[in-house]
């Protein structure tokens, strides 16, 4: 019971974030994929990096290191393990999308090949 309503939490997130059918229809799914793949799927849904991040050096250093190669949405990130991280997009319609990453690895085009382990819709940055 438990694992078909996760399935139905999952499928009903997917629903929404990429609203249009066909994209719906090819079962895309943003959980365990490498977050910079999932990034180019939320950017084309409408999202765009939130406002409001914490100032540059308020951030630690994979944070920094994320937001030199363009990630405006880092928010913060563990300082040592297994690199949690997370990000923030908001929508049109004020509601913020808060992703949870975890494990680092730089590919050689300085890609950042974290999986993201958890996304949920949010009323504001916590």
């Amino acid at each position: 019971m438990l694992k078909k309503i996760s399935l139905f939490l999952l499928c009903s997130f997917v629903a929404f974030l990429l609203p249009e059918a066909k994209a719906a229809s090819e079962n895309t799914i943003i959980i365990n994929m490498f977050y910079h793949d999932a990034r180019d799927k939320i950017l084309a849904s409408g999202w765009k990096p939130a406002d409001g991040m914490p100032a540059y050096g308020k951030v630690g250093a994979l944070a920094h290191y994320l937001r030199d190669l363009g990630y405006d949405e880092v928010y913060d990130c563990s300082g040592a393990g297994m690199a949690y991280c997370h990000f923030y997009f908001q929508n049109d319609k004020g509601e913020f999308l808060k992703i949870g990453t975890k494990g680092e690895y730089y590919d050689p085009d300085y890609k950042f090949q974290t999986r993201i382990v958890y996304a949920a819709i949010v009323p504001e940055i916590d």
